[in-house]
This record gives structure tokens, sequence and C-alpha cells, in this order.
């Protein structure tokens, strides 16, 4: 019994004795057991804590939108299916209400009744619920507009403009978010937040007109709230859960679009059928004009074919008639000439013959002169008659040139008959032609306008709403999902870092206390007793940690970080309902306590092999060495003596350096991952929304515009408008091996004015990317999810066709998938017209200009507007909670560096009494024999650090690549002065430590620490 008495008095003296090194151990399991559960339990405590708040509220599984509205036949059917428990007929519809800064934005809400059982009920938060048509309770968000219970507000919209009353001002459990109240199909496209109504005050802006006049039915519906039956048994966010909604989903919609279906063709069919009828008259009618169109062609251009041979054939022959013509013209010259020749020989003849007669003297010379005379006026007389024979000839074909000239004037006169008929024939039938045409054209613009009223008929599309549609939940389980993925590596690396510290420091207790372990087995106590003290020091200083961790750790972990949730982003008014997972605190236990107690149980043993006597006896010093230093002369020499003596004893004890270098590392890194992290989401929204997108404004176009050019010029002369470019936007969704991936198409009119709204920039280079005509340019985060690099291709789905295109380029982009190509590359692969959906608008961000571009689009009915500040400052939202969380735990990394510099700091001093006792004897002074021990914890740090720096990087981008969420980038890389706070807060947690640790150098004994060996 004295024996037992005196081992657990042994027992808990140690303790006492070592209250240091105790605590520590118990501070280092304790952070990192609290850390570890408390994290590794947040995620299933944020889940069911908005379970409990949407339970409560009576939150509806399903939501269903119709074009055509919902009737009551529609309600009971729905009603009438297995596994709907409740359904409640409503209206959905979006509104503008006025205020001083101009309009906004509201998504209006009804139901018949307000009371505590309806679904989705609201929370009142000032004030009651609506019970008259004209009351109507608001979001507390609109608040900021300064509407008071009591107010009215004016809401507008396509179907008319109906005051309200304010009688309360509520929180809606469709909308959890603070920051998003989802998107508006008015205004500038935001929502500011929302209003609900009664039923009977709704009707008039809810319900269309012309679908409740073609239905024939003034009491309709544009929306549907079911309950699901047993849905509340599941948690919302379980598998389990969406996998009984989507049963009951499908049941619905198959039921409704089938019903829908069938509403339309009763609507349409009739028309639909008349004007079948009146499309094959028409078509009738138009062969039958085209058959005339072609006759007619046909014969005026075969009677222009004979007009225009006929005009041939009289050329031709006026063609012979010119040249006979100018032949007798020439005949005729040339007998004028010989004529006025003949004048002239006439004229010779008579001189020679008168010359003759005057030279006659006598007979025969008279005789000889007539003879002469007679034989020339013979010869002439030949040469005369041959003339005037050609004369007469010619005169001849001048008759019959005469004649043929009339036939030719007979002939021209009777071609400008046939061609007057000719015209008067296509004129008469040109006149009748264009009043068939003019008939035609009357019948297809009739037609025309009935295919407009039919299309104007909506066709009965169903929306289905779940939490997956719905934006604050799916950013809250985003979010939730993050923190499991951060609580799935930091922790455990945390914990591992403490274990290890913890290990450290039991192995080092146990060889030091070896001549004590000796002792008890010279006094008779076995292995078994002397392993159990230190089984019973280590299973109380990591157990009762470990249990005070798990406790400490599941309440304040979960709590802190919900509440930061719940206060900077979501509007959930419920605490938190703690969920704590046995296993999770199993796994804490097993790690700290066991792994503890085996290496504890590991050393005894070891130590425990000696006989008493060598136990009893100090340990040999370890043989010293030339360390390597020691080898670099330049460098050796020039130290000295006290400088030469830490780094021997550094290097001289190997397994007390790295234990020490790793635990300092490992909280290095862990500093490292707590701001890398931080700096990895709050970057993000200024590399997407400041270095990547350099617009101020985009413009969704609405579905009626037509001539963009025009919109763009008129847009331009706005006052503070610098620049603008249109683009095409359409959701895709690429086909990726194993998933696929909705994404945004952009298809860019002009390269070279879209790259002064949106950086292009080379994912790995940085370098600007030359935008062409060979491929797509697609984000790096879609290239990772798919696999696949520059050169290679892709496959998305876009209107039922699949298209295979070639990544041209990969770009640096962070927020959401994107797909980039060119007008004429996307019109040459689908072969359908790239029409503008969008427009990128850089202007000065001036109140008075944002103002003037709404009223614009507002009165031009062009579209709605998204200021990129707006969105910046929505995301910023989002992330504030997740920064403030990462900033939590690296404070826990930091506090958990400081408690393992202390404790290694206090194992090192612990283990060195005897030497720190003698080199005091030795005549050394305070700042010498501090210098002595510090020294090595300084260079120890400073190792450490470095060492940490380089794991921390690998450990930062494993973490991020962990976390980061399917359609988000987070920033890989971290800046310089991440390095330099988690080297210096090493280092400066190793100095204060130094400084705090002095005091205890110098309570050291001289005298009993150099008695402790006997």
């Amino acid at each position: 019994m004295v024996k037992k008495k005196f081992y657990w008095k042994t027992v808990f003296k140690n303790i006492s004795q070592s209250k240091g090194r105790f605590f520590s151990i118990f501070m280092i399991i304790f952070l990192g057991a609290a850390v570890f559960s408390g994290l590794r339990n947040t995620p299933y405590t944020m889940a069911s804590s908005v379970d409990t708040y949407l339970n409560n509220h009576n939150y509806a599984d399903l939501t269903y939108i119709a074009t055509l509205g919902f009737s009551d036949e529609d309600v009971a059917k729905v009603r009438s299916l297995k596994g709907v428990k409740k359904v409640v007929p409503c209206y959905q519809f979006d509104a503008l209400f006025s205020h001083k800064d101009g309009k906004s934005g509201v998504t209006v809400y009804s139901q018949d009744h307000y009371d505590q059982n309806m679904l989705d009920r609201p929370e009142i938060v000032k004030g009651r619920y609506p019970k008259k048509e004209d009351e109507c309770i608001i979001d507390v968000n609109l608040g900021k507009y300064n509407y008071k219970i009591g107010h009215t507000i004016e809401l507008s919209n396509d179907n008319g403009t109906k005051t309200y009353k304010i009688v309360g001002i509520v929180n809606d459990p469709r909308y959890i978010s603070n920051v998003d109240r989802g998107t508006n199909t008015l205004g500038d496209g935001t929502n500011s937040g929302f209003v609900e109504v009664l039923n009977d005050g709704a009707r008039e802006l809810g319900l269309n007109s012309k679908v409740a006049q073609l239905r024939n039915n003034d009491r309709l519906y544009t929306s549907l709230l079911v309950d699901v039956e047993g849905a509340q048994n599941y948690d919302l966010f379980s598998s389990d859960y969406d996998d009984m909604i989507e049963t009951v989903n499908t049941r619905i919609k198959s039921t409704l679009s089938e019903e829908i279906s069938d509403q339309y063709d009763q609507l349409t069919g009739d028309m639909q059928s008349q004007l079948d009828d009146a499309k094959k008259q028409y078509e009738e009618g138009y062969q039958e004009y085209k058959r005339n169109l072609d006759s007619f062609n046909s014969q005026i251009s075969e009677g222009k074919v004979k007009l225009a041979q006929a005009r041939i054939q009289f050329y031709e022959q006026k063609k012979v008639y010119l040249k006979k013509a100018s032949q007798v013209t020439q005949a005729s010259q040339q007998a004028y000439n010989e004529t006025k020749k003949i004048d002239q020989e006439i004229k010779t003849l008579q001189n020679s013959i008168k010359d003759t007669l005057g030279s006659i003297k006598d007979k025969e010379s008279a005789e000889d002169a007539y003879t002469k005379i007679l034989t020339e006026m013979n010869e002439s007389l030949g040469q005369f008659n041959q003339k005037l024979q050609g004369v007469g000839q010619l005169l001849e074909g001048r008759i019959q040139l005469e004649k043929a000239q009339s036939q030719l004037d007979e002939a021209e006169a009777e071609l400008n008959i046939q061609q007057s008929k000719l015209e008067v024939t296509e004129n008469n039938a040109k006149l009748q032609l264009n009043a068939a045409k003019d008939q035609l054209d009357q019948a297809k613009a009739q037609i025309e306008q009935a295919e407009s009223q039919l299309s104007q008929i909506p066709k009965g599309t169903l929306y289905s709403l779940t939490k997956s549609e719905n934006v604050g939940i799916a950013t809250y389980e985003s979010y939730k999902q993050a923190i499991a993925s951060i609580a799935q590596v930091f922790p455990l690396i945390f914990f591992l870092v403490a274990a290890l510290v913890s290990l450290t420091t039991m192995t080092r207790m146990i060889e030091e206390q070896r001549g004590y372990c000796g002792t008890l087995r010279a006094l008779g106590y076995s292995k078994k007793d002397i392993i159990m003290q230190y089984i019973v020091y280590a299973f109380l200083a990591t157990f009762f940690a470990c249990i005070l961790g798990i406790l400490v750790g599941n309440q304040a972990f979960p709590r802190i970080i919900y509440f930061l949730f719940t206060y900077l982003m979501y509007g959930i008014n419920q605490s938190a309902v703690l969920v704590q997972k046995w296993s999770i605190s199993l796994v804490t236990i097993l790690i700290s306590v066991g792994v503890t107690l085996l290496a504890t149980l590991s050393v005894c043993l070891q130590e425990l092999v000696s006989t008493p006597s060598v136990l009893m006896r100090p340990k040999a010093p370890k043989a010293g060495k030339r360390i390597l230093m020691e080898r670099i002369p330049f460098i050796w020499k020039r130290l000295n003596f006290n400088q030469k003596v830490t780094m021997r004893n550094l290097f001289r004890y190997k397994k007390r350096f790295w234990m020490s270098v790793i635990g300092i590392a490992g909280c290095t890194a862990l500093i490292m991952l707590g701001f890398g992290v931080k700096n990895s989401c709050s970057e993000i929204i200024p590399s997407q929304y400041v270095e990547v997108y350099k617009y101020d404004a985009l413009i969704k176009l609405n579905s009626n515009v037509e001539d963009t050019k025009k919109i763009e010029n008129k847009i331009k002369r706005l006052e503070g408008i610098h620049n603008l470019t249109s683009a095409m936007r359409q959701n895709i969704t690429v086909l990726g091996n194993s998933e696929d991936y909705y994404s945004t198409m952009i298809v860019y009119d002009n390269a070279d004015e879209i790259k002064n709204f949106i950086h292009f920039k080379d994912y790995k280079t940085k370098k600007k990317i030359i935008l062409n005509d060979e491929g797509v340019v697609i984000s790096q985060k879609l290239a990772e999810k798919l696999n696949v690099k520059k050169g290679e291709t892709l496959t998305f789905s876009l209107n039922n066709g699949k298209y295979t295109v070639k990544v041209a380029d990969i770009v640096e982009h962070y927020v959401n998938h994107q797909v980039y190509m060119s007008k004429t590359f996307y019109e040459n692969l689908t072969g359908m017209k790239s029409s503008a959906s969008i427009l990128y608008v850089d202007m000065n961000t001036k109140k008075s200009n944002i103002n003037a571009l709404k009223n614009y689009l507002d009165h031009h009915d062009i579209g709605s507007m998204e200021r990129l500040t707006a969105t910046l400052d929505e995301f910023q939202q989002r992330m504030s909670s997740l920064n403030i969380i990462v900033a939590i735990l690296s404070g826990c990394a930091a506090l958990l560096c400081f408690i393992v510099l202390y404790n290694l700091t206090n194992i090192n001093i612990g283990e060195r009494k005897g030497e720190i006792a003698t080199i005091k004897v030795l005549g050394f002074h305070r700042k010498e024999y501090c210098d002595y021990i510090f020294r090595e914890n300084i260079i120890l740090s400073l190792i450490g650090a470095s060492l940490g720096m380089f794991f921390g990087y690998f450990l930062h981008r494993f973490v991020v690549l962990t976390v980061e969420m399917d359609n988000m980038l987070f920033i890989r890389t971290m800046p310089l002065y991440i390095y330099l706070i988690a080297f210096g807060m090493t280092v400066g947690f190793t100095i204060i430590i130094n400084l705090a640790m002095r005091h205890i150098l110098d309570q050291v004994n001289m005298v009993e620490s150099l008695k402790s060996i006997e």
C-alpha cells in the first residue's frame, strides 16, 4: 500500500515539477483537437442550422412557374399526385418601384392568406401580415429607400400600375442571402428586394390579360408552391433529400408539361388550322402567279427574239442595199467624171476640127483633113457609145435601188408596228401580273399578321425551381463545401504538427529522466510500473486536453463561423444547431492520445532494456564529430568560441535538431497557409473585375432589338459614354469525359474593340493574346476541368447541336467558365447568324450618367444594365466571411507556433540545466549564457522558418486546389509579403519567448544542477 501511495505520489510530483512542459503539451493537444474537431463539425452545423431555419418557415421544396398560368384544375391534378403534401397557387412577377434616385426592380410574391402554416412564411421584423388586397409587406433591404410602415409603394410593369400600403417589414426564407436578391427583367436588371401581397391584390399586375383572354379564364395563377411529403425528415443538403425531390419533381413536371402542351394546342389549334388553309391558298395562288409569270416571260422573250431576228434580217437587207447604193454612187461619180471627160474631149475634137479646117488649103489637104477628122470622130463616137451604155446601166441600177429602198421602208414600218404591238401586250400583261402580285402580297401580309398573333401566344413554358436554383441557398451550400474542403486539410496538418511536438516532448522527457527510471527499477518497481508513470503523464496531458479541445472546438468554431456567415452575408434568424459527429471526436482522440501513448510506450521500452545500473548512470555524451562548417576554414576561422559551440551543439544532436526544425517549419507553413488562403480568396475580385474586365457597365439587349448599330450610335452620344462594343452572349454546355460544364459563350464582333473591354492574357506567360478566327479562347479553370491544352479540341452543345472546336488559346480568368470566339468563326461553325445580345460600355460612372443611360434603356425598351461596380461589391461582400474565417485559422496557427516554440525552448533548457550550470560556474555573464542557449533557438527558428516557407508554398497550392469551387479559380500564388509575415512572426515569437525565458536561466541553481547526476 505504501509502495502504491509513493508510486502515485511520484507520478503527480513529476507533473508538478514540470508544469511548463505538461501545460505546453496540454495546450498543444487542446488547440489541435479544438481546431480539428471544431472545423470538421462546422459544415454539419451550418447545414443543420439552415435546414432548421427553412423547416421552421415552411420553405417550399418545389416552385413552378408557367407562362400560360395554372388553373384550378391544374392545381387539383398536382395535389392528387403521389408524394405531394401541399400545393399553394400564387403569383410571382417582376415590377418597378419609384424612389428619389429613380426606379428599381422588385420581385412580387403573393398567397391567398398569410399565417403560421403558409409555405415560404415570411419572418416579421416589424408590423404585421397583409389582410387587404391593397396592403403589402416589404423586404427589410428596402429600408435603405426610407420606406416605413404606413407608407405607400407604387408598383408597375407591362400589365399596369398599382399602389399598396406597407403594413410590415419582413425577411423571407427564399432570400437567405443579404447580398443577392436575384435579377429582374425590368429596369437595369438588378433586383433590390421583394414585395409580398395577397393573391387578390396581385392578379391585376401578375396575370397577363392576353393569357387570361386566350384561356377564357380570369382565375389563373402564375406560380405553384409545392411541399413534398416526408422531405422534412431529410437534411436539405443531403443526397437523400435531392433524390426524393427529384422523384416528385419528375412526376409533377410530366403531368404539368402534358397539361400545358394540351392547353397550347387547344389555344392555337383553330388559329393554326385557318392559318394553314390560308398558307395553302396563298401557295396555290403564288404557284399560279409564278406559272403565269413564267409564261408571260417566255412569250415576251419569244416575241422579242422573233422581232430581233426580223430586225437582223432587215438590217442585213439594208446592209446589201447600202452596199449596192454605195456602188451605184461610186459608178455615178465615175460616170459623171466620164461625162465631163467626154465633154472635154468633144470640145477638144471641135477645136481640132476647127484647126484642121483652118489649115485646109487645097482639095487634097481637105480630103486628108476630112479623112483624119472622120477617123477621129468615129473613134470618139465608139468611146462615147461605150460610156453612154455604162450611164444607161447606171440609171437602170439606180431605178432598182429606189425600188429596194421602197421595200426596206415598208419592212421597217412593219417592224415598228410589231414592236409597238409587243410593248402594248407586255405592258398589259405586266399590269395584270402586278395586280396579282399585290393580291398575293396582301395575302402574305395577312398570313404574317396571323403568324405574329399566333407567336404572341405563350408556348406554355414550364419552369421548375428547386433549392439548387435558389441563389442564396446555392451560394450558402458552396461556402459550406469550401469550409468542408478547408476542414479536410488545414486541421489535419495543424493537428499533425501538434501531435508531432507532443510526441517529441514526451520522447525527450523520458530520455532526460532515464536516471529516475533506473532508480525506480533499483527500488523494485517493475518495467510496467515505470512505463505506466509516463503513460499516465502522457494520458493526463493529452486525453483531457483532447476532451476539452473537442468540447470547446465543437462549441466555438461552428458557432463563430456560422455567426460570421449569418451576420455578414445571410439574414438567417436562427441560432446555431450544433451537430457533433462522434466519429470525428473518436478520430481526434485516437490521433492525439493514441499516437502519443504509443510513442511514449516505444521510448520507454527502448530505455528500459538497459539494466538499472546503466540507467542510473548518465548517458555518455555523443561523440563529437567535425561538422560540415569546420570543413570550410574560410567561415570556421572567423567564428568565436561561443559561435563554434553553438554550431557544434546544433548539428551534434541531429534528432533534436530535426524535431525542432520540423515543428517550427510546420507552424510557419500553417501561418503561410492561413494568410495565403485569405489572399487567394480576397484577390479573386480585383483580379477578375479590375485586371480582366475593363468595362463599367454591361447592357443586356431585349430580344426585340434589331438594329444594334443604330442603338450603339445613339448610346455613344449620351453624356459620359466613352466607348462601347457589341457581342452575343449565350449559355452553352461544354461536354467533358465524366462531367459536363455550364459555360458562357461570348461571340465578339470586332477583335480590336473587344480587347479594350476584356484583357486577354495567357494564363502562364501573362502576355497579351492575339485574337483570331482559327478557334476558341477558353478560361483557365474550364481548360483544367476538361484537361485540354492549347491546340487540342473541345465539344459543346448549343441549340440541340454539338460542335467540336479547336482551342486557340487559354486565358487568365477567375469567375465562371468562359468560351470566346469571333463572329466569323461562329457563323462558319454553326451556319447561323450572330446577333448582338449585350453591349460592353466604358463610361464615366457618375450617378447622373448612369441614370441617363438607365432612362434611355427603359424609355426605348432596349434592355437592362448591369454595373460592374455593383457586381464587384456583391462579390466582395460574399468573400468577406470567408476572409474572416481564414483570419481566425491564421490566428490559431500563430498561437500554435507560439506554444510550440515555447515548448521546444522549455525542453531545451530542461535538458541542458547541467550544461547551463557549468558555464555559469565558469564565470559566463548573464548575456553570455543566455546567448549560449538562445542563439541555438534563433538559428533553429531561422532554419525552420526557411524550411517552412518552402513547405508552405506547396501546402498552400494543395489546399487552394482542394478548396477551389468548380467555376471559380483562386489565386494560386502568394505575394512576397506573406512569406515575410510568416518568417517574421516565427522569428518574432522566438525572440519574445527567449526574452520571457531569461528568468528561468537566471533561476538555474549551479550546485543543484551539477549534483543532479549524483
